[in-house]
């Protein structure tokens, strides 16, 4: 339709085409003030205002220091706007070319107006100032860019602020051109693609700028190569952009710059009047799109509700809705009267049997007849002894009677009705027990009483007395029958009333569902017409059918008069110079090259042995003896382990590359390590060039793949099925989502690589140098290494120091959290790389503050920060401004004092390989540093504490020779002296109890996780405004639930992935505080011993090595449904972002995490005080042991010293031979 409408507007003149874009913005602007849609009317009156104006907008989008400021004041001809390696640009900042003037927008004052002539640094300065300022305009008359054209500079999309996102919207909304600007080492960074593809959804044509190309270095990748993985990577997210302009300023005469070809596009659209209509009518066409989504999920909460009853109905076939409730309804009637007509039926059937029961044949009613004679008076049988003869005629006649009408009853009517129950029964289908037992048991009584009561006393026998008689005695019998039945008719009609209602309470449930889905379909249809007359109108103002009257107001399309407070020369103050700290002023004067890093005190492992030759023959010595000599060992093959860690594109594989001298890890500007990476020292097993890949095993290559797949609902647990559900995947709707793309790209990987790796899985295997990178950097193959050493000749690894390049900060790999976090805690140092002009990463911040956490914890620090690529500095004062951003970042993340350094790798590789880099590249300072650092701090220690036990050996020897010089008549007494005190040091070292200490442990480690919950929580409004952010929920695409789901799995992963950083910090304090508690342990004991036995004295005890302890993330098995309730207050973007609702969300969400934080670190809290309370044990009895075995050493020197059995000579010499180490 709008392709139509556009297609007419080119045909029909000026005249006319301005005609209908102004009737199709009069009608929009109509529709939206009559549903009273103030934000839509605002942005329906900025169009107007921009076509009245004949204004072309150009916007300019990207990451923060991508270039966008510069770009744009290279296409102006003048330096406008103020561009720097840090973010510049915290609003929106309109530029364009007319009479002198700067308008600057406020949240909450009035807007400025400077008039020349102002201070332009002034303004400038303004467009640093995000928290105050909205907008400026900026107008001058000096600028070359095209007339009626307007150059937008919009905020970093990688900023969270609200109001940047409400200024970049507007940008868009306004933008006739979108170009998306990228730094070149930055083009794969997820947030890319994700705002890119909003772009296109939003109906924008999107022109991508790749900027300072000059960073491309064709040696490690051909820019062919380059061009083609730009494409294929938006391609990838669904993006299809309408163009690609590769640009450098710092270089115009690069070969590949395209910076002219852009400026003429730029101009040669601007000159396109024509197609101004066109923008307008697309413009507002997106803006009734998004008006009918934003109704549409209006409806959804709504919708889905109805949608559920309607999908939950039970009717099928044939029969329709009405013609099931008709047929329920008669239903229900007749069960109403179900009990009466029951009741009427076995009434009348009981009723049929008795008619027709013949109860009184003609032998029975002559049997009456006989009885009614036995009881006339005077009745009596013979003449002599006739009373016993006529009792017993009496007797048998009323029996004979009796017994007839007995048996003639159950013949006639006791059998029938019974009969009559259990028919009844069977036919009702009820089976019930008691029911059944009541009918079979009928019976109809038949007893004297019966037959006596109809006897009329003194009425003469006669024919018509035996018929009354008979008549009267069978209405007798069958009303007994009559009584009889009623408790099983009473049973009967109760179980058939209990039926019946059940029964109507299931038809009236039915019946009430079908009212709900009728009402349903009705309210369902109603949305539908609304949002389909909606449609239909928003259609018919769109085709042109805009003004009611046909006419349109032109007040729509001029700018209104502003209340505005004018400002001239400059009467605001300019922003103070930023003061910079040189950042090489703490270093100290002297240094120390690499060629004699490693040569203080050399010869002390040669002194530490001749040490343990010399006492290893003195009685008591050879635990001594042993150390010493272990001591020498260590010294001689000391080992270092510097961790390099740092975003993708950092250049941390080129900082490695310049510390080895040579390209050893392959560069690219896409994302490469992928592995854990060790280049180590050569050694006599391992020759230079080997590599050795350790392949991951089943059990966590499933877990990854897994990891993988819980965002599509997945899981697997063989390869096979891993196999099939990833091909099943690549039919999968991608959603757009960077965590699921990353999560595809891994799964693709896997699957590409599965069959050449699937018989290394859980290997160890040696690979050729030349395979390395392959294992380094490809998807493919890297995702089924656990770790990847290249054992690697090089002046560094020849100082003992094995460099551990990690993947990313931010890798979708969750178990490297884990192994990073062990590198920070193992690791002798920390090496940190950010690149130039790259702004901290929210990966970066999070991997920074987890070093802030823990920095202090470490006896040394050993963590140094590289600023990358400082040649991209055009001068000093530059360079210092982006040392000071650094640092004050560094700072704000907890890393107090940070050793920071400027390097550029790529031109301190040049150098070493014997070019002239131009410049100092940092890396010879640095590395003067860092090997100072090694031999100065780390080896120091070392050192010094082997001095201390030679030392301590020579005193020892000291002590053995003066107790030598005391008498020699003593010796009995002295020795029975010793067993004394060995037997009272052993009774106090093994009366010694841990239990006290364990309990400071548990108290310190409560008190430290109190503390982890308030430093999070005090983070959560940080996390919560990027999980719930105006990027993700923008209320395009019909997709804000999920959007809504997304972010809450955001902020719980978020939270979730803080608590534990800070359990693992705070284990690691735990270990600190367990080892200095056991230093000072030891040292009680040794003073307590030391006033037991005189000269006593003990050697550095070595501790058990804590085995770490592992945290999960919090929140990963909490019931999402929990948090239905606070999702559910989110309605709709502008009621969330610019009313009341994302506080009202927050808080309640807030409330909701903190009962769960509670529980995670209650339980967290557990474990961590059994594992301290575990590793204080551990350290106590390894610290008694050893006191109890130096202490048995003491003595029994001792005792052979006072048996005779050590020359005391030998001692001197030994003593003699001690001194002259020392010297």
């Amino acid at each position: 339709m709008i392709r139509g409408l556009s297609f007419m507007i080119q045909a029909k003149g000026q005249h006319d085409a301005t005609k209908i874009v102004k009737g199709v913005l009069s009608g929009l602007h109509h529709f939206f003030e009559t549903k009273n849609e103030v934000a839509y009317t605002h942005k329906v009156k900025q169009l107007g205002q921009k076509y009245g104006s004949g204004e072309q907008v150009i916007a300019f989008c990207g990451h923060f220091s991508a270039g966008k400021s510069s770009l744009i004041n290279q296409l102006a001809g003048e330096e406008i706007l103020p561009s720097s390696p840090i973010p510049t640009s915290a609003n929106l900042v309109r530029v364009k070319s007319g009479d002198e003037y700067a308008k600057v927008y406020f949240k909450k004052d009035t807007p400025w107006l400077y008039l020349p002539p102002y201070d332009y640094n002034t303004v400038k300065s303004h467009c640093l100032d995000g928290d105050e300022i909205t907008e400026i305009e900026i107008s001058r008359q000096s600028t070359i860019l095209p007339e009626e054209t307007v150059i937008l500079d919009t905020p970093g999309i990688d900023s969270v602020d609200d109001a940047h996102r409400i200024a970049t919207e507007s940008a868009i909304h306004l933008a006739d051109l979108v170009f998306y600007v990228m730094d070149y080492n930055h083009v794969q960074s997820g947030v890319n693609f994700l705002f890119t593809k909003d772009l296109q959804d939003a109906g924008k044509k999107v022109y991508l700028v790749v900027n300072q190309i000059d960073k491309h270095q064709e040696t490690e990748l051909s820019f062919t190569s380059f061009k083609e993985s730009v494409l294929s990577s938006f391609r990838s997210w669904g993006v299809e952009p309408a163009g690609v302009f590769y640009t450098s300023l710092k270089n115009p005469e690069h070969p590949e710059n395209q910076y002219r070809e852009l400026e003429t596009f730029i101009r040669s659209k601007a000159a396109e009047k024509s197609g101004l209509e066109t923008s307008m009518i697309a413009a507002a066409a997106q803006l009734a799109e998004d008006f009918l989504q934003k109704e549409k999920e209006s409806q959804s909460d709504e919708r889905d509700i109805l949608l559920n009853l309607i999908s939950d109905r039970a009717h099928s076939g044939e029969e329709s809705v009405s013609e099931k409730i008709a047929r329920l309804e008669q239903a229900l009637n007749e069960n109403a009267k179900r009990m009466d007509t029951a009741r009427s039926e076995l009434d009348k059937e009981v009723s049929r049997i008795l008619q027709n029961a013949y109860l009184m044949p003609f032998e029975t009613r002559e049997l009456a007849k006989d009885y009614l004679e036995s009881v006339q008076p005077g009745f009596k049988v013979g003449f002599i002894f006739s009373a016993g003869k006529t009792n017993a005629e009496k007797k048998s006649r009323k029996e004979a009677f009796l017994n007839d009408v007995s048996e003639k009853t159950k013949q006639q009517a006791e059998w029938h009705l019974r009969e009559l129950f259990l028919h009844t029964l069977k036919e009702k289908g009820i089976r019930n027990s008691e029911l059944l037992d009541l009918a079979g048991s009928y019976r109809i009584p038949i007893n004297e009483s019966l037959i006596e009561k109809p006897v009329k006393k003194g009425a003469l026998l006669s024919g018509d007395y035996v018929l009354t008689y008979t008549d009267e005695l069978m209405a007798e019998i069958k009303k007994t029958a009559r009584n009889q039945l009623s408790g099983f008719k009473r049973t009967y009609l109760d179980y058939l009333g209990e039926i019946a209602e059940e029964e109507r309470v299931k038809v009236q449930q039915e019946l009430d569902r079908l009212a709900q889905w009728q009402d349903a379909e009705r309210r369902l249809s109603a949305l539908n017409k609304a949002i389909s007359n909606t449609k239909q109108r928003l259609d018919e103002i769109l085709q042109g059918e805009g003004a009611l009257d046909g006419s349109s107001p032109e007040w729509l399309f001029h700018q209104g008069e502003e209340n505005l407070k004018i400002i001239r020369d400059g009467l605001t103050p300019e922003n103070k110079p930023v003061e910079v700290e040189d950042v090489h002023k703490k270093l100290p004067a002297k240094s120390t090259s690499p060629e004699k890093m490693g040569t203080i005190k050399a010869d002390l492992p040669d002194r530490l042995r001749q040490a343990a030759e010399i006492v290893s023959g003195l009685p008591g010595f050879n635990h001594l003896a042993a150390e010493l000599r272990e001591r020498a060992g260590k010294l001689e093959n000391r080992k270092y382990t510097a961790a390099l860690f740092g975003a993708f594109s950092a250049g941390k594989s080129s900082f490695a590359n310049a510390l080895m001298g040579k390209k050893v890890l392959p560069v690219s500007p896409n994302p490469t390590t992928a592995a854990i990476c060790g280049i180590k020292p050569v050694d006599d097993t391992h020759p230079h060039g080997t590599v050795v890949v350790k392949m991951k095993d089943q059990t966590s290559l499933l877990a990854d793949v897994n990891q993988a797949l819980k965002g599509f609902a997945r899981e697997v647990s063989s390869f096979d099925e891993a196999l099939d559900t990833i091909r099943d995947l690549e039919h999968h709707s991608f959603q757009g989502d960077t965590v699921e793309k990353a999560n595809l790209s891994f799964l693709h990987a896997f699957k590409r690589g599965f069959e050449n790796e699937r018989t290394n899985i859980g290997k160890l295997i040696e690979a050729e140098y030349e395979q390395f990178s392959e294992f380094v950097s490809k998807e493919e193959k890297s995702c089924f290494a656990e770790w990847i050493d290249l054992y690697y000749d090089c002046p560094f690894t020849r100082k003992g120091i094995t460099l551990v390049d990690t993947p990313g900060a931010d890798s979708i790999n969750a178990r490297h959290t884990e192994v990073a976090f062990n590198y920070i805690k193992n690791a002798d140092a920390i090496l940190f790389v950010t690149y130039y002009n790259h702004a901290f990463s929210r990966a970066d911040r999070e991997f920074l503050i987890q070093l802030g956490r823990v920095k202090e914890v470490f006896e040394l620090d050993k963590m140094f920060f590289m600023i990358n690529a400082i040649d991209l500095a055009k001068d000093e004062s530059e360079k210092d401004l982006v040392v000071s951003y650094v640092k004050g970042q560094l700072e704000q993340y907890g890393i107090r004092n940070p050793a920071l350094h400027t390097v550029s790798s790529l031109l301190g590789l040049k150098e070493k390989e014997g070019a002239d880099a131009g410049t100092d590249t940092g890396i010879p300072l640095f590395e003067d540093t860092f090997y100072r650092f090694i031999s100065e701090g780390l080896a120091k220690m070392a050192f010094a504490s082997a001095e201390e036990e030679l030392i301590r050996v020579s005193k020892r020897i000291d002590s053995l020779l003066q107790s030598a010089s005391e008498d020699r008549s003593k010796a009995a007494e002295n020795i029975s002296r010793l067993k004394d005190q060995q037997g009272r040091m052993k009774d106090f070292l093994q009366s010694q109890s841990s239990a006290q200490l364990k309990k400071r442990v548990v108290q310190e480690a409560e008190e430290l996780v109190h503390y982890c919950k308030q430093r999070v929580f005090l983070r959560f409004n940080d996390f919560f405004r990027e999980s719930f952010n105006p990027a993700v929920l923008n209320g395009r695409g019909g997709t804000v639930k999920k959007a809504l789901h997304s972010a809450l799995e955001d902020l719980l992963d978020s939270l979730g992935h803080d608590l534990a950083q800070e359990m693992r910090a705070t284990a690691l304090r735990i270990e600190r505080f367990v080892s200095i508690s056991m230093n000072e342990q030891k040292d009680g004991l040794e003073k307590d011993l030391a006033t037991m036995c005189e000269g006593l004295s003990f050697s550095e005890t070595k501790l058990p090595e804590p085995e770490g302890l592992g945290f999960s993330a919090a929140f990963a098995n909490t019931d999402r449904s929990i948090f239905s309730k606070q999702l559910s207050l989110f309605k709709n973007p502008k009621d969330f972002f610019e009313k009341n609702g994302k506080r009202a969300m927050q808080e309640q969400l807030q409330a909701v995490l903190s009962t769960e934080a509670d529980s995670y670190l209650n339980e967290q809290s557990e474990r961590l005080a059994a594992y301290g309370s575990r590793l204080a044990e551990e350290a106590f009895t390894t610290i008694i042991e050893d006191a109890l075995e130096q202490a048995e050493d003491f003595i029994s020197s001792l005792q052979e010293l006072f048996g005779g059995g050590l020359d005391v000579q030998q001692l001197q010499d030994s003593l003699n031979e001690m001194t002259l180490l020392l010297k």
